[in-house]
């Protein structure tokens, strides 16, 4: 019987509400007419911006106020520019180019600007196309034209980040930090040019030396790095190099 009676109720949307009033019900009592575009909801005034300001004229300012584009300087830019800029196109002349642009100043900002190396999204735009200090061995030792190495320099080929990579980078700065405790004058750095298709990154620089990190996952491991005490080949290559970046 409940059941019967609660059907025979009317539905709740059914229930007239007193209190709502069509939009409409209120123009004959404020003015004579209504305008059709007045009804419905009212639209959203746009802000005034000025659209006549360009990448360009923002470029020409920069340049006015001397803003350092450091990403004009990776090498896929400068090759870009050498292209449009220069008529003969050989190596020679795009090296005389690039030093052209990588003035002393625009080295030292770099330097700077990526000092927190890896975790720099200029530092790897940098380091891309160049041959860095942990691929020097490799660069001078190798034989085939068009390669792996090559692809990997030039970005077409990325190494796998394995555990052993993940736990370095993890590692890496704790070991600066206790080094700090024992040196203390560590100065920290980003990326070295030593030519415009060279750059080296040390963890540290101190005042005869440079730092490189390397942590081994096992005792095995170690025999990569250190054979009867003696620093292998490969790593000798890279250590060599940073201190000829640091003027060491």
């Amino acid at each position: 019987m409940w059941l019967i009676k609660r059907s025979d109720e009317p539905s709740t949307t059914s229930t007239h509400c007193y209190w709502s009033k069509p939009k409409l019900a209120g123009a004959i009592s404020h003015q004579n007419f209504i305008l059709a575009n007045n009804i419905g909801k009212k639209k959203r005034t746009s802000a005034n911006v000025d659209m006549t300001v360009s990448i360009g004229m923002f470029s020409e300012e920069c340049k006015k106020r001397k803003v350092p584009q450091l990403n004009d300087c990776s090498v896929f830019n400068l090759v870009l520019q050498f292209i449009h800029q220069v008529d003969d196109h050989c190596y020679n002349n795009f090296k005389s180019f690039s030093v052209s642009k990588l003035t002393v100043d625009v080295l030292e900002s770099i330097a700077e600007a990526t000092k927190s190396q890896a975790d720099s999204k200029l530092w790897h735009s940098m380091r891309q196309g160049r041959v860095t200090g942990s691929k020097i061995y490799e660069a001078i030792h190798c034989k085939t034209e068009n390669g792996a190495l090559v692809q990997s320099i030039l970005g077409g080929y990325k190494v796998p980040e394995t555990k052993a990579i993940k736990r370095g980078k993890m590692l890496e700065k704790e070991v600066v930090k206790e080094l700090e405790k024992e040196i203390r004058a560590i100065q920290h750095t980003g990326l070295i040019f030593i030519s415009p298709i060279i750059g080296v990154s040390p963890d540290g620089i101190c005042s005869d030396f440079v730092i490189e990190v390397k942590c081994p996952i096992s005792e095995n491991t170690i025999k990569k790095y250190v054979r009867d005490g003696v620093l292998c080949e490969k790593y000798k290559a890279q250590i060599m190099v940073q201190m000829h970046a640091a003027k060491k």
